[in-house]
């Protein structure tokens, strides 16, 4: 495994064709309540379609616990479930990894067969759950599939496994961005998962798709982020390459800013044990590690158990059927 530095970002790569990889602070995986400011190894321009690279003696399953554990990496991440099976058709990268404490982040369209969620979750640390629209009509156009199977996904990683959840939104103007539709989503999303999951929006223009009314992207997160804050979200993220606003923390009791983040790195982090306001001592709930790292100075990272654990804010499991959605 060799590796090259741009800027803050490292690059991994197994030989001179293979540079798939690349070391990042674990917020450029819009993973926002995760070990803040940690690294996180993760595929690099859709690096996980290089079927050479997963052979590679650097990736055998040993090698990349240990590769990654060298160099102070907490986690590794994978684009989506069906790469997190082909790793493990390959060797039991998921095993070696946790075996070394080195953290699994998945990020997936939630399109997984119900049989199959328990081992495709499997060890996993943390979730980011895309979730594209909220009409069935959308989905059959974009994914073939239906909404319901992703609503199933999400209840399933939420209230069935102790895995992170995130999720994230890519609106696209004029298609999936009626404020009926996100308001709709938002208020389901607070009644079966509660307030505490963190909510991303991103936004970009699909081929032949115009803003409606000349809406600029900005404009459009702005909209999607006011609905879903006033139907009781604590933590909605804008995802806009153009501006600065939107990626920060703050406490949902005093208002304070936690945490400050800008174009991929953790720039402050005020929480103190573990995960508490320093102002008002209300906890924000993630997967946060031990005070004895410091993510922002170099060196190797504690090994110790994540004592920071979840704290829900419902315990009620609904069925799922009808009556769920």
């Amino acid at each position: 495994m060799v590796l090259s530095r741009c800027g803050d970002v490292m690059s991994a790569h197994a030989n001179k064709e293979d540079d798939a990889w690349c070391i990042a602070s674990v917020e450029a995986s819009h993973f926002y309540h995760v070990e803040p400011g940690s690294l996180v190894l993760m595929p690099k321009h859709g690096g996980f379609g290089s079927r050479r690279l997963i052979e590679s003696d650097a990736w055998k399953p040993l090698a990349a616990a240990r590769w990654a554990e060298w160099h102070g990496v907490r986690h590794v991440a994978f684009g989506d479930l069906e790469r997190v099976a082909l790793f493990q058709s390959f060797g039991d990268v998921v095993s070696s990894c946790l075996d070394s404490g080195i953290g699994l982040l998945v990020s997936t369209e939630g399109i997984v067969p119900a049989e199959s969620r328990n081992d495709l979750f499997r060890g996993v640390k943390a979730v980011n759950l895309q979730l594209m629209g909220f009409t069935d009509a959308f989905y059959v156009a974009q994914t073939g599939s239906q909404l319901r199977p992703v609503l199933e996904t999400l209840l399933h990683l939420y209230h069935e496994t102790d895995c992170w959840l995130e999720i994230t939104t890519r609106l696209i103007p004029g298609v999936n961005d009626h404020p009926v539709e996100i308001d709709a989503m938002t208020k389901w999303l607070v009644k079966h998962l509660g307030h505490d999951v963190p909510l991303h929006f991103t936004c970009c223009l699909e081929q032949g798709s115009q803003p409606s009314g000349h809406v600029t992207a900005t404009e459009t997160l702005r909209r999607a982020q006011k609905i879903a804050q006033s139907n009781g979200h604590s933590h909605v993220y804008l995802e806009d390459v153009d501006s600065t606003i939107g990626r920060d923390t703050g406490c949902d009791c005093c208002g304070r800013t936690l945490i400050v983040r800008q174009k991929g790195r953790l720039i402050r982090n005020d929480l103190k044990d573990l995960n508490a306001c320093p102002s008002c001592g209300m906890r924000l709930q993630g997967r946060f590690f031990e005070p004895s790292w410091d993510p922002l100075k170099t060196g190797e990272p504690s090994r110790s158990k994540d004592r920071a654990g979840l704290s829900r804010g419902i315990t009620v499991k609904p069925v799922i059927g009808s009556a769920a959605f």
